[in-house]
C-alpha cells in the first residue's frame, strides 16, 4: 500500500518528475471532499498492471492521503503564515512524525498545496489543451490533454470538485492512471485525522529522529515508518 501513496506524492509534488514545485499555497481553497481513488501503474508494454486504492480527505486546512486498509496516512496542514507542514501518521502505533516547513525544504518536499489536494494545479491545467465536455457520476467534466515534462497527460477534469475523474500520465517507459472511484457525500468510511486524533498519539519531530539511533525501542517503530520521507529507517535524512 505504501508504494501507491509514494507514487501519488511524486505526482502531486511534481507531475512531470523534474518540474519545479512551489512552496506557496493557493489563495483560495477547493471544496471539501472525501473520495476513493485507484492508481494503476504499468510498464510499457503493459502486461501486468499494478493497482492500489486510496482515499483523499480534503478541507480548507488539511489534505490527508491514506491507502485503502493501510495503517498509516499522510497529512498536510495549512499554516497561518502561508506555508504547510506534514505529518506521517502511524495509526497502528498511535504515533506521528511531524515535519516542519523547514524540514520539508531540507528533504526536498516543498508542497504545492493545490497539486496535492487536486492532483493537478491550475497552472498544470493552463498548460494543457482544453477539449470536449463530458459527464462523470452526474457531474460535468472537461477533457484536457498535453505534455508536462516527459509525460503526456490526458485528464477528465471535474471543475465543481477541482478533481480529476480520470488522470493518465504516459511516460516513455510506463503509464500511471488515476481514477476517481467514488465521492462520499455523506460520512466517509475513513475518518479524518484531526487535532483530537493526534492529541492521543505520541508525536515526534522529524528533527529529533536522529537522536534516537541508540534507542532500541524507538528504532523498532521507526523501522515501520519505511514510507516516511527522509529515509528514517536508514538514519536521519541519509
Amino acid at each position: 500500500m505504501r508504494h501507491a501513496i509514494l507514487l501519488l506524492l511524486l505526482l502531486c509534488c511534481g507531475p512531470a518528475r523534474a518540474a519545479a514545485v512551489s512552496p506557496t499555497l493557493a489563495p483560495t481553497a477547493p471544496p471539501a471532499v472525501a473520495a476513493r481513488f485507484e492508481t494503476t501503474h504499468c510498464a510499457i508494454p503493459c502486461k501486468k498492471p499494478i493497482s492500489r486504492q486510496w482515499h483523499l480527505l480534503r478541507d480548507s486546512q488539511t489534505i490527508e492521503l491514506r491507502g485503502d486498509g493501510a495503517p498509516f496516512s499522510e497529512l498536510w496542514r495549512r499554516l497561518g503564515d502561508g506555508r504547510a507542514d506534514y505529518v506521517y501518521v502511524m495509526h497502528d502505533e498511535r504515533r506521528a512524525i511531524e515535519y516542519s516547513p523547514v524540514d520539508l525544504v531540507l528533504i526536498g518536499r516543498q508542497p504545492d498545496w493545490t497539486r496535492i489536494g487536486a492532483l493537478l494545479s491550475p497552472a498544470d491545467l493552463e498548460r494543457l489543451k482544453r477539449g470536449a465536455a463530458g459527464r462523470h457520476a452526474g457531474l460535468a467534466t472537461r477533457r484536457y490533454t498535453g505534455t508536462l515534462g516527459p509525460a503526456r497527460i490526458d485528464v477528465a477534469w471535474i471543475p465543481n470538485l477541482a478533481l480529476p475523474a480520470r488522470l493518465q500520465y504516459r511516460y516513455p517507459d510506463q503509464t500511471v492512471t488515476i481514477r476517481l472511484l467514488r465521492r462520499y457525500e455523506g460520512a466517509s468510511p475513513v475518518a479524518s485525522t484531526t487535532a483530537g486524533t493526534l492529541a492521543g498519539y505520541q508525536l515526534v519531530d522529524y528533527a529529533d529522529i536522529g537522536d534516537m539511533e541508540e534507542d532500541a525501542q524507538a528504532q523498532a517503530w521507526i523501522r515501520k515508518a519505511a514510507a516516511a520521507p527522509g529515509h528514517l529507517h536508514q538514519g536521519h535524512g541519509h
